[in-house]
C-alpha cells in the first residue's frame, strides 16, 4: 500500500511539473499577387493582427510553404493558386465574385457594408428614394439582396439594372431616367473601363444623379463619391480570419468589413447643391 501511495504521489507530481501543452497554432503565410501600394497596405493590415506572418510572392515554392497551415491570399492571382499541402485559404482584395476558391475557403468581401453604403449615399443625396445598381447579369446577386434588405429598413428602393456590354449599358441608363436619385456601380472591368465609366458619369452629371463608385479614388474622376473598405481594413479582417483558422476555430465562408473608406468630389457635390465636410469623408477636388 505504501508503495502504491508513493507511486501515485510521483505520478501527480510529474503532471504538475510538466503540464500538457496546448496544440500550437498553425503557421500563417501571406501570398501577394503583386507589389502594388494597395496590396502592401493590405499586408500591413494582416500584420496588425499577425505581426509575424511571413510574406511570400507568387513565385513561392513548396519549401517556402512547408509547415504552413493557413494562407492569406491578397489579390485574385494569389487566391487562384494551387498551394501544396492543402492549407486553408483566406482570400482578400478579390473583386471578382465568380472566382472559384477551394472548398472551405474564406472570402473577405471587397464590397462595402450595405447599411454603411446606403447611409453614405443618403447623406450625399437630395432626398434619396431609389438607388440604381448596375451589375452584370447573374453576378453580385447576394450583395443586391443584402442591399434590398438594408433598403427596406432605411426606406430606399433598390433598382437592379444589368449590363454585360456597352450596348446594354446604354439601354440600362435610358431606363433609369427620372426613376432614381443615385447610381452604384458593381466593381467589374466592363463598368470600370475608362470609356464606359465616363459614359455613365456623363449620364449621371447631365441628369443630376449622384454616381457612387466601388473604388474610392474614382471620386473626382466622374463619381460623386467612391465607397469601399480600405486595403488595411481588408487585410485586418483577413488576418483575424486566418488567426481563428490557425487556432482551429470555425470561420464564416464570407467575411464583411463594417468600415468603409469614403472619398467625395467637392466639385461635383457643389454642382449638385450639396454641402460636404471632412466628417462625410475624404474631400478631393
Amino acid at each position: 500500500m505504501k508503495r502504491t501511495a508513493i507511486l501515485r504521489t510521483i505520478f501527480f507530481l510529474t503532471i504538475l511539473c510538466n503540464p500538457a501543452r496546448p496544440a500550437s497554432a498553425a503557421k500563417v503565410a501571406v501570398v501577394l499577387s503583386d507589389e502594388q501600394p494597395s496590396t502592401r497596405e493590405a499586408l500591413r493590415g494582416v500584420r496588425l493582427v499577425l505581426p509575424n506572418a511571413r510574406a511570400l510572392a507568387l513565385t513561392a515554392t513548396g519549401s517556402d510553404l512547408e509547415g504552413v497551415g493557413v494562407v492569406v491570399a491578397l489579390g485574385a492571382q494569389a487566391a487562384s493558386q494551387n498551394y501544396p499541402g492543402g492549407p486553408k485559404l483566406v482570400a482578400a482584395m478579390v473583386m471578382d465574385p465568380s472566382l472559384a476558391l477551394p472548398e472551405g475557403s474564406v472570402l473577405v468581401s471587397s464590397l462595402p457594408d450595405a447599411f454603411s453604403l446606403l447611409a453614405t449615399i443618403r447623406g450625399l443625396s437630395n432626398g434619396l428614394e431609389a438607388l440604381a445598381v448596375l451589375a452584370p447579369q447573374g453576378q453580385y446577386l447576394p450583395y443586391v439582396r443584402y442591399l434590398e434588405a438594408a433598403g427596406k429598413v432605411t426606406g430606399v428602393k433598390i433598382v437592379l439594372e444589368t449590363a454585360d456590354s456597352p450596348p446594354d449599358l446604354v439601354s440600362a441608363l435610358r431606363g433609369l431616367k427620372g426613376k432614381v436619385q443615385a447610381v452604384w456601380l458593381a466593381p467589374t472591368p466592363m463598368l470600370l473601363d475608362q470609356k464606359n465609366f465616363k459614359f455613365v458619369a456623363d449620364f449621371c452629371r447631365n441628369t443630376g444623379v449622384g454616381l457612387f463608385a466601388p473604388v474610392p479614388e474614382l471620386a473626382g474622376a466622374g463619381a460623386l463619391a467612391g465607397v469601399a473598405p480600405s486595403p488595411v481594413d481588408l487585410g485586418r479582417a483577413a488576418g483575424a480570419a486566418a488567426k481563428d483558422l490557425a487556432a482551429g476555430k470555425s470561420v464564416n465562408k464570407s467575411v464583411n468589413v463594417d468600415q468603409s473608406k469614403v472619398m467625395i468630389s467637392v466639385k461635383l457635390a457643389a454642382a449638385m447643391g450639396l454641402k460636404v465636410s471632412a466628417r462625410d469623408g475624404l474631400l478631393v477636388p
